[in-house]
């Protein structure tokens, strides 16, 4: 199993050194001047490269706290808020948002986690069911969805098993592919009582659009295969 995982890691790793839908798009380039002051607009996301007090080239990421008539200044995290000067930036762009949600119907099988005891190796148990999912695609390179996915009979119309997984999506080199990255859990009255058993899933997808608001998606990863078939909600 670790030679499997690791062997599926380094394809992951080798495939997300590039980005098939760009992340950024360069909004401007120094050309002699300096960057213009007006494209820094508060509380935007942007990627700016800069020359430091060493006249070493540098690239950071980060949010647009304020500007004044020299200077920017972003939070670029856990180093904490930096002032650039405009003369010293070559470089400014910012990520590509496109804002779109997807909805629509899901089926596949998966394999859920059971517990063990500590000196025991983990067990798995297969689903098989269908359900409905909702996407989020904030930037043209990352998207973020909720599934939802249910089979078996139990009393009435209710199912015997539910299971939830949040997963994120990052666009690798290779034209409409993802990489997978998701967790949830299975709720499962399939032998008389409520079991709960957690789902890990590490993969890649491929998407395949139908027309301008239809796509189709087929995804496999340790655990399964899962098939979407959804529609561009806005």
């Amino acid at each position: 199993m670790s030679i499997v995982f690791g062997f599926v890691a380094v394809v992951i790793l080798l495939l997300a050194t590039g980005c098939a839908a760009p992340l950024s798009k360069v909004v401007s380039t120094r050309q002699g001047g300096t960057i213009d002051r007006q494209l820094f607009k508060k509380g935007d996301k942007v990627k700016v490269t800069y020359e430091d007090e060493r006249a070493k080239m540098r690239t950071k990421k980060g949010r647009v706290l304020q500007t004044d008539d020299d200077a920017v200044t972003l939070d670029v995290g856990f180093e904490g808020p930096i002032v650039l000067e405009y003369r010293r930036i070559h470089t400014f762009s910012h990520p590509i948002r496109v804002n779109r949600w997807f909805g629509g119907l899901s089926a596949g099988t998966i394999a859920a986690f059971e517990e063990q005891a500590p000196q025991e190796l983990p067990s798995t148990r297969s689903f098989t069911g269908a359900g409905c999912t909702l996407r989020y695609a904030p930037y043209s390179n990352r998207a973020f969805e909720a599934n939802l996915l249910m089979g078996g009979k139990g009393r009435g119309i209710a199912p015997k098993w539910l299971n939830v997984t949040l997963s994120a999506y990052i666009y690798t080199i290779m034209p409409r592919t993802y990489f997978i990255l998701g967790i949830g859990g299975v709720a499962d009255q399939q032998h008389g009582e409520d079991e709960d058993l957690g789902v890990l899933r590490i993969g890649l997808g491929m998407e395949n659009p139908l027309s301008e608001r239809f796509n189709m998606r087929l995804e496999a990863d340790l655990m399964g295969l899962r098939i979407h078939f959804e529609r561009r909600i806005r």
